[in-house]
C-alpha cells in the first residue's frame, strides 16, 4: 500500500500542489474544463484532482455531459494496474541510495536544520534519496489532511472508462514518472526537498485556496496561487522548468494528436498544467486551436 501511494503522489507531486474536497459551487459560471477545437476533431481538457475526499463528489454536470460525449479518456498515466512489485523496482532503482551512502550524509546543513525543525525522523529517511524522502515526508502530510488517491478524479474517469469501454490514451506513463525524477540532478533533488518542506508551513491553506479557485472555475487566482513561490524564488525556476514546463510541451503535443484524430478525447490532467503563460491552454490558445472555458 505504501508503494502504490508512492506512485500515486507522484502525479499531484510533480505538479507540487495538492487540492482538497469540495463540490463545484452552484451556479459558478465556469468548471476547470476547457473545450479545444479544430477542424477535425475535439478534445475536453479537465484540470484533474489526483488525491482528494470523497465529498467532491458529485462532479458538476458539465464536465460528466463532456465524458459521456468523449469517445475514449487520456490521462497522465494509467494507474488501474499499478504493480507493486515493479513500483519497488523503481523506487529501488531510482529513490534508494547504493549502501554507504545517506540522505542525512549528502544534505546541505541548512536543509538538515528544517527537517530537524519539523521532528522529522532522519534515521528512518536515510536510505531514501531526497526527492523520495520529500515524496514520504509530503505522503504522511497528505494523510493526516484526509487527502486520498482514491478519491481523485484520474482514478473517478479511468473507473468510468473502464465500464463504459471507453478507450484509454497515456500523455505520459508511470515509468517516465520515475525516470524523470531519477534523472534530477543531486542539487535538483535537494531543491525538491526545500520546496516541500517549505510547503508544509502553509499546505492547509494553500490547499484550500486552490480548491476554492478550482470549483468556481477561477483559473486566474488558481495560477497566481499555484504560481506564488515559483514567482517569489528563483532558485526553483530550473526545478519547475524541469518538472512542470517540460512536460507541458509533451502532453501538449498529444494533446494535439488527439484533437486532430476526428474523435472526441476526454483529457485529465494536473490542474497545474493547464494554468499560467506556460500552460496547456495558453499554448494551445497560441497554437491556433479553439478554446473555450465550459
Amino acid at each position: 500500500m505504501y508503494r502504490r501511494k508512492i506512485a500515486w503522489l507522484l502525479f499531484g507531486w510533480l505538479a507540487l500542489i495538492l487540492v482538497a474536497a469540495g463540490n463545484v459551487a452552484a451556479g459558478s459560471p465556469k468548471t476547470f474544463l476547457w473545450e479545444v477545437g479544430t477542424g477535425t476533431g475535439r478534445a475536453y481538457v479537465l484540470g484533474s484532482i489526483h488525491l482528494a475526499k470523497p465529498d467532491i463528489y458529485p462532479l458538476d454536470s458539465r464536465i460528466e455531459s463532456a465524458f459521456q460525449r468523449a469517445d475514449g479518456l487520456a490521462v497522465e498515466a494509467d494507474v488501474r494496474s499499478l504493480d507493486p512489485a515493479r513500483i519497488g523496482r523503481a523506487l529501488r532503482d531510482y529513490g534508494l541510495y547504493p549502501e554507504g551512502q545517506t540522505l542525512e550524509g549528502s544534505l546541505p546543513s541548512p536543509i538538515k536544520a528544517m527537517m530537524q525543525a519539523r521532528g522529522l525522523d532522519m534515521a528512518r529517511l536515510n536510505p531514501l534519496r531526497p526527492w523520495l524522502a520529500a515524496a514520504t515526508i509530503q505522503a504522511e502530510e497528505i494523510a493526516r489532511l484526509g487527502l486520498s488517491e482514491e478519491y481523485g478524479i484520474d482514478l473517478y474517469f479511468l473507473q468510468k472508462a473502464a465500464a463504459s469501454g471507453k478507450p484509454v490514451r497515456e500523455l505520459e506513463s508511470v515509468d517516465y514518472q520515475f525516470e524523470l525524477l531519477g534523472s534530477l540532478s543531486p542539487g535538483e533533488q535537494v531543491l525538491f526537498l526545500k520546496a516541500t518542506l517549505l510547503e508544509l508551513d502553509d499546505m492547509a491553506d494553500g490547499i484550500e485556496s486552490l480548491m476554492d479557485a478550482w470549483r468556481n472555475g477561477d483559473a486566474k487566482r488558481f495560477e497566481e496561487r499555484f504560481f506564488e513561490k515559483y514567482a517569489k524564488q528563483v532558485e526553483f525556476h530550473p526545478l519547475m522548468e524541469k518538472l512542470i514546463f517540460q512536460r507541458n510541451d509533451l502532453m501538449c503535443a498529444r494533446i494535439e494528436e488527439l484533437a486532430r484524430s476526428g474523435r472526441t478525447w476526454f483529457v485529465v490532467v494536473g490542474a497545474g498544467h493547464l494554468v499560467g503563460e506556460r500552460g496547456l491552454i495558453r499554448m494551445l490558445q497560441s497554437k491556433g486551436y479553439t478554446v473555450d472555458q465550459r
